[in-house]
């Protein structure tokens, strides 16, 4: 009998857990995708500030070829770079650029992915894009 019931108290103990898991989980996992997005954001706004630098100096943005590279290698008239290497967005993907952008060929395009690494998406999916010059 002692056997059945530490089984039972064993079963039930499991069965309140899944049940724990089920209900804050999913909170959990769209808070995490949130934060990702958060991040990203800043990451975009660091680069952002590193463009628009570079267009200050160079009266010009990198163009798509040059790439974000680019802002990482120290120009003639300065000991530094624009940027100390390029970061992998949250999702450990390179962010994507192109210069001059399409519709604002005075301007660039940035943006991430974001969650499944492909171009579009919805909800978490959705790509990150950058406003140039904020």
């Amino acid at each position: 009998m002692d056997k059945y019931k530490r089984k039972r108290a064993l079963i039930l103990a499991a069965v309140a857990l899944l049940i724990l898991a089920a209900v804050f989980l999913p909170k959990r996992m769209v808070t995490h995708n949130e934060d990702r997005a958060k991040r990203a954001q800043g990451m975009i706004a660091i680069i952002n500030g590193a463009l628009k630098r570079f267009h200050e100096d160079k009266g010009k943005y990198p163009t798509t070829q040059e790439g974000l590279e680019l802002l990482t290698k120290i120009p003639d008239y300065s000991n530094r770079p624009y940027l100390n290497g390029l970061p992998m967005d949250p999702w450990g993907t390179p962010f994507q650029y192109r210069s001059p952008g399409i519709g604002n060929t005075e301007s660039y395009q940035l943006w991430s992915f974001g969650a499944d690494k492909k171009p579009g998406g919805d909800g978490k999916n959705a790509d990150i894009h950058a406003i140039p010059g904020e």
